[in-house]
């Protein structure tokens, strides 16, 4: 118990002054710069967290799984990696067409980016058990270049743009940490075969994509249909949002070997919960207060409404947090792709619904996004207590 309290809060402290920096970020930016530049941050941000998806899609839950459970692991990094920059060149050569054809710099700027954000694997370090390292690593690709860009614009005015480049930068450095500290190389041989990898992990791909979609992602597509403070509010709600999935995440990675037992799940669960709980009653209780400080100059008369959608975003998000990597650890792959893709469809529908028929529609995402939430929880506790059951009284008659 104390070997897993004190990993928990190294790791934690890590990662939570790191989100904590990203959720103060946009309170500053709506008291210094302007609508449509906060905007442009928030669409870029949501583009490359797109990206990150995208290169992901499925290889990071799978590969994570496979390296803790393999002996010999690096020619899996290797292959993995070899995969991603394969794939990223196809990505940059979308983002140069975009480019050339809408001219929207923060829109495209992270699929150029692609190559680097594919040799950053540090969700490889979490399958090795260095959740430490992968905090770290995490603190350098998320976090300085937020603090930088705060640190600048407070004393100077300058272009949003330098925040891209500073993102571009720490990717970079982050990359390199990891690949030292893995001990293998950061640059890898490309083998066009490895892209193969991503055809043996389709449907669990196409799941991780569609969630990473829905929780920020879609802003990027839906950015043309909000007005600049629609998009700002928004942006902020789902910063906090993933700020608090970090942390979910934190629990499940740092202790991704031992999911098998049932104190460690239940001891996450608990904490998570409990986080959750505890932020929903400040939203529910202090609603203009949080409202004010979050969106300063821009705050007006449907802001508490965000903030509400806030806290039961969040208690929603933590049922059942260990859920989805346990299905996983038990080769659940293909409820597992079932689940997502039932969540995702409730997502759009729910989304399009609102949007078209309410009267505060840009809101209709965050709702779309909590019942979303809610499936995807439901669906793979359920699942994970079928397949055990199934695979427990199948046992039972092979004796």
């Amino acid at each position: 118990m104390a070997a897993f309290l004190k990993k928990v809060l190294v790791v934690g402290g890590v990662i939570g002054i790191g989100y904590l920096l990203g959720m103060f970020l946009v309170p500053v930016l709506t008291r210094i710069l302007p609508a449509d530049s906060i905007a442009n941050i928030a669409v870029f941000d949501s583009q490359m967290l797109l990206v990150m998806s995208l290169l992901g899609f499925g290889l990071t839950v799978t590969t994570t799984r496979d390296v803790s459970l393999a002996d010999v692991w690096v020619p899996i990094v290797t292959g993995v990696t070899s995969a991603r920059l394969t794939l990223s060149l196809f990505v940059t050569v979308i983002g140069i067409i975009g480019l050339v054809i809408n001219g929207d710099i923060y829109r495209w700027l992270p699929f150029l980016f692609a190559p680097v954000i594919a040799l950053n694997v540090d969700f490889i370090l979490y399958g090795r058990g260095r959740p430490v390292a992968a905090a770290v690593a995490s603190f350098l690709r998320q976090s300085l270049p937020i603090v930088i860009f705060l640190l600048i614009i407070i004393v100077s005015s300058i272009s949003e743009v330098v925040y891209a480049l500073l993102s571009l930068g720490f990717l970079l450095l982050s990359g390199f940490y990891v690949s030292t500290t893995l001990g293998v190389r950061y640059l890898p041989v490309i083998n066009l075969r490895d892209i193969q990898r991503y055809m043996n992990v389709l449907g669990v791909g196409v799941s991780s994509f569609v969630i990473g979609f829905q929780r920020i992602g879609f802003l990027g597509v839906v950015s043309g249909m909000l007005t600049n403070v629609e998009s700002t509010m928004i942006y902020g709600i789902l910063k906090v949002y993933l700020a608090f999935v970090a942390i979910r995440r934190l629990f499940i990675q740092t202790f991704y070997s031992r999911l098998n037992e049932k104190i460690i799940v239940n001891l996450s669960s608990c904490i998570i919960l409990c986080v959750a709980v505890f932020v929903f009653i400040g939203c529910a209780f202090y609603t203009e207060l949080i409202a004010g400080f979050m969106y300063g100059d821009i705050t007006n008369d449907i802001s508490h409404v965000y903030i509400l959608l806030l806290g039961f975003l969040i208690l929603s998000g933590s049922l059942f947090p260990c859920s989805d990597a346990i299905l996983l650890r038990m080769k659940g792959d293909k409820a597992f792709i079932y689940v997502s893709t039932i969540a995702f469809s409730a997502f759009v529908l729910i989304s399009s619904f609102l949007y078209i028929f309410s009267e505060h529609g840009a809101s209709s995402f965050l709702v779309g996004l909590i019942v979303s939430e809610l499936v995807l929880a439901l669906g793979y506790k359920i699942a994970g207590y079928l397949i055990n059951k199934y695979s427990v009284l199948s046992a039972i008659e092979v004796e």
